[in-house]
């Protein structure tokens, strides 16, 4: 589970929550001619466009993770941000304790620990009588510590923008990329995200900073320490469906048709405006279509985000139950030109 929620129906009409996997390739047969475009298979947009049981990808786009020698995906499943995200879950330094400068690109880590995310460091710690999270706390201590992680993108991912997303950081993080800070978040038990984009260096190593501090006391139970939900990375076309930005609700059920309401957020990070369209499938179990739509096109200016709205009607809707989990699939495609440029899935049932 990935932790993201996803709207779907239960057969009472009332809203509930679920969770999303797919399963994808790549090879070194994809969309060569380096456009931002999801019209072939890449692993940017998760979808096996041609059937042919995998997807897609030109050498590097995988975010550099495709094998050399088969050219086959060997990294982790895109199963978030409507199947778009990678996991960025390995391959951390770890550091306990305060560490001076350790947001520069510079920094030397090398004695530090490796480890992957999701981590803890309260619950390796021994029990200590007199920690300030006392009982609440189980009396282990939080304090602060640091992450870092270099990762490398190859050049031809820079036509994309690319988000990195915490699931939860407990708590008072600040995030740097090459030195460069992105933001500060107090709160620990919401994820959040930042745009990597105008901070990177493609081709060449990135340096991702995690500051994290946790100033015991300040919870009733314990919380634990450090970065201890998922990360992950999201590469996008430059017009793109935001992250969590497909709200799909079900405003009217019946045991002949179910009414669908679908609300798809348009973000636009190019330097020019676009037109843009979103064509909603929705399909069962199967993998049947049940019902479709295009919506008429919508203009969308530089560094600004629209909403595309679309009603829906499934007949026959095979409702969800505790003995029958039915579930569909909701997939928007935003088109500019006709090519489709980004794919966003979730789940509906």
């Amino acid at each position: 589970m990935n932790g993201k929620f996803q709207m779907f129906f239960l057969s009472t009409g009332v809203v509930a929550i679920s969770f999303g996997l797919l399963l994808i390739g790549c090879d070194d047969s994809g969309d060569s001619d380096d456009e931002p475009e999801n019209s072939a298979d890449t692993c940017a947009d998760g979808v096996d466009n041609d059937k042919d049981g995998a997807v897609d990808c030109e050498d590097a786009e995988c975010f550099g993770i495709c094998e050399a020698d088969t050219g086959r995906y060997n990294g982790p499943l895109p199963a978030y941000n409507g199947h778009r995200g990678q996991s960025f879950n390995s391959d951390w330094k770890f550091h306990l304790g305060d560490a001076p400068g350790a947001q520069r690109e510079s920094f030397d880590d090398s004695g530090w620990r490796s480890l992957d995310v999701p981590h803890d460091w309260s619950i390796e710690l021994p029990f200590n009588n007199a920690s300030l999270g006392g009982s609440g706390g189980g009396f282990l201590d939080g304090g602060v510590g640091w992450y870092r992680k270099a990762f490398t993108l190859p050049v031809s991912s820079s036509i994309w923008s690319i988000f990195i997303q915490f699931d939860g950081v407990y708590m008072n993080s600040r995030v740097w990329i090459n030195g460069k800070s992105l933001g500060s978040r107090p709160y620990g038990y919401s994820s959040f995200e930042y745009d990597l984009t105008p901070y990177l260096k493609f081709g060449d190593s990135n340096v991702i900073a995690v500051k994290v501090d946790n100033n015991q006391p300040n919870s009733r139970w314990y919380s634990g320490s450090g970065i201890y939900r998922n990360v992950w990375l999201t590469k996008v076309n430059p017009v793109h469906v935001p992250n969590s930005g497909v709200f799909v609700s079900t405003p009217e059920i019946t045991g002949a048709s179910a009414t669908v309401s679908v609300n798809t957020e348009v973000q636009n990070k190019s330097t020019v405006s676009a037109s843009v369209t979103a064509a909603t499938t929705v399909t069962n179990s199967s993998g049947d279509i049940v019902t479709s739509d295009e919506s008429p096109a919508v203009n969308v200016a530089t560094d600004e985000t629209s909403s595309i709205s679309q009603t829906l009607t499934v007949d026959s809707p095979e409702l969800w139950s505790v003995d029958s989990p039915n579930l569909y699939e909701v997939k928007v495609e935003l088109k500019v030109g006709g090519e489709t440029v980004d794919t966003y899935i979730t789940s509906l049932g």
